[in-house]
């Protein structure tokens, strides 16, 4: 039995189709996992601060405006029960013997109580009243036939001044609730007379969409003076002091949001937590679902690769297997998809770019012995030739033929420069070597011409290959420079990346033929005069030391001249080029 389950264990190890299950149910396993834990803290965080903050600020608004609403009673009040042209008409209404003066001193209050009530938006139904009798001074039919303001929820209570909760209006043509208040006044003659001021009829509490909110006030004295929670809540509740110590405090199954007014009531928004969770249990329902519908897409998917990759990595082993043993020749093979089959390609590909370079590694090798070999030609016994041109100079000088030691003077510095084992030189010093041989090709030529040179004098000391303008100025000498001919030599920087070399001759020029076999090493060689050593040295050179980052260009029109550019990097700051 152990040894049929270690056969097994060793199977399910070993299988391909076990570890593409395995794999691709873990690769979506865990960042499920991964990212249902960062979405439910991050998410919930945010739906609770979102949900938090929307409740919160509803009730600010909700409270700011009671608040307004009782800061409007509170000012109206006091001008009804403050004003000395009310108290002067009612003590003129108490001496009053005739009908008609009583009824002009009624209206003269009933005026400035209209006045005062219609200056202020928020302010509705207002009447005076006996506080003993609750019986209204001047007969109003608007008035509720049983006025008892002793049964009215008190919400604040002032001195002489008392502030009601929400309750519906008194005025009998008015269902609405609203706020009120009522003010004893200090009118002679008339005690316990009061004042009765209500709110406009308007909505108190606005809906929270998306939430099942209910609102209480409590008073002073910690009594809920209104509520629209009666079965939880009723009016004249003793809510306890610990429980609406927070902003936020939970009740059993239900959260209560408070927001205390500087006036001393408090205003507190209720609201069950089943409402509060409701768009998080939605979204938790909706990652759920979309888990499982993900675990059982990966099931599918894990099978359907295991059926798909088997054939073509095969095809690609064998590849492989052919790359490792230098069979570079192996047809491409078809595997009837298009992702695999790009991937063949590709390495087919691979493996023509890689016979490639083995042989480009060979030929240039190859050029590079050849190029050792034809530098070294032309570095034989240095200090025998320049020994010998010493002497010759020297017997020249004794003679007394200076323009043969001048000659042999600028011959030999020339040959010094030029068989020198540097790979490099500066700027300045190829202009100089370019002016020695200049200086010897007229003597040799028999005719005129002049060599105009323009280099920016801050890369003079910058560093490049020797021996880049002498075959370039010896070339414009050798291709149909006429009498008066003139050769042009220009060196410049171009925005700090490449340094420029161009020399142009308004010679015999020359078509593609030639321009192309200016090239041939064997040619070049042949046809070499003077101390030249061939356009193909240089185009080699470069191409060595630089590669595919520089660049040799000749233009050339018959009749009119030639122009050769070479363009090289800028290394700034660097004497190695």
């Amino acid at each position: 039995m152990m040894a049929i389950n270690s056969y097994l264990m060793q199977h399910v190890r070993r299988s391909f189709k076990v570890r593409v299950i395995t794999i691709i149910l873990l690769s979506t396993l865990i960042p499920l996992f991964i990212i249902g834990i960062i979405s439910y803290y991050s998410i919930i965080s945010m739906l609770n601060n979102k949900i938090e903050g929307s409740i919160k600020s509803n009730l600010q608004q909700t409270k700011t405006s009671l608040e307004n609403i009782v800061n409007s009673l509170n000012y109206v009040s006091q001008q009804l029960a403050f004003d000395q042209r009310i108290y002067s008409d009612l003590e003129k209404l108490s001496s009053a013997t005739s009908l008609f003066e009583k009824s002009q001193y009624e209206k003269a209050i009933m005026s400035t109580q209209n006045f005062v009530s219609f200056t202020n938006p928020n302010v509705g139904f207002t009447f005076y009243f006996y506080e003993n009798s609750n019986q209204p001074i001047f007969q109003d039919t608007s008035l509720m036939r049983k006025f008892e303001p002793q049964k009215l929820p008190i919400m604040m209570k002032l001195h002489n001044t008392i502030y009601y909760g929400p309750h519906r209006s008194v005025n009998r043509y008015n269902e609405n609730e609203v706020f009120s208040v009522t003010r004893r006044l200090e009118a002679p003659g008339y005690e316990g007379l009061n004042v009765y001021i209500e709110s406009s009829s308007q909505q108190l509490f606005p809906e929270q969409p998306g939430f099942n909110v209910k609102y209480l006030i409590v008073d002073q004295h910690d009594r809920v003076a209104y509520s629209e929670y009666e079965q939880q809540y009723p009016v004249g509740l003793e809510l306890k002091a610990n429980e609406l110590i927070d902003d936020l405090n939970v009740d059993n199954d239900r959260f209560l949001f408070v927001g205390k007014s500087s006036q001393g009531w408090r205003m507190v928004s209720v609201i069950p937590k089943e409402s509060y969770y409701k768009e998080r249990d939605t979204w938790l329902m909706q990652y759920v679902l979309i888990a499982i519908g993900s675990i059982g897409l990966a099931l599918l998917l894990s099978l359907f690769v295991w059926k798909t990759v088997i054939t073509p990595l095969s095809q690609l082993r064998r590849e492989i297997l052919n790359l490792e043993n230098s069979n570079f020749h192996s047809p491409a093979v078809n595997t009837r998809f298009n992702e695999f089959d790009r991937l063949l390609t590709h390495f087919q590909r691979m493996k023509e770019q890689v016979l490639g370079l083995i042989v480009e590694i060979e030929v240039n090798e190859k050029q590079k012995a050849e190029l050792e070999i034809e530098k070294l030609l032309h570095q034989i016994n240095p200090h025998f030739i320049h020994n010998t041109l010493d002497t010759v100079r020297w017997v020249a000088r004794t003679k007394g033929d200076r323009e043969i030691d001048h000659l042999v003077s600028t011959l030999n510095k020339l040959l010094y420069y030029n068989m020198g084992k540097r790979r490099h030189s500066t700027i300045r010093e190829e202009i100089e070597a370019i002016g020695d041989y200049i200086l010897l090709q007229r003597m040799r030529y028999d005719f005129e011409f002049a060599l105009e040179i323009q280099a920016d004098e801050s890369i003079m000391d910058m560093e490049i290959p020797r021996f880049i303008l002498q075959p370039l100025v010896e070339n414009c000498l050798y291709h149909g420079l006429k009498d008066d001919g003139v050769i042009q030599v220009g060196i410049r920087e171009e925005n700090k990346q490449f340094i420029v070399i161009s020399v142009s001759d308004n010679g015999a020029g020359m078509d593609n033929e030639k321009v192309q076999a200016l090239f041939d090493p064997k040619a070049a060689s042949k046809r070499s005069s003077g101390f030249g050593i061939g356009l193909s040295y240089v185009q080699r050179m470069l191409k060595s030391q630089f590669g595919s980052n520089a660049s040799f260009i000749i233009e050339s029109t018959p009749g009119e001249g030639t122009k050769m550019s070479i363009s090289i990097p800028f290394v700034e700051g660097n004497s190695d080029v």
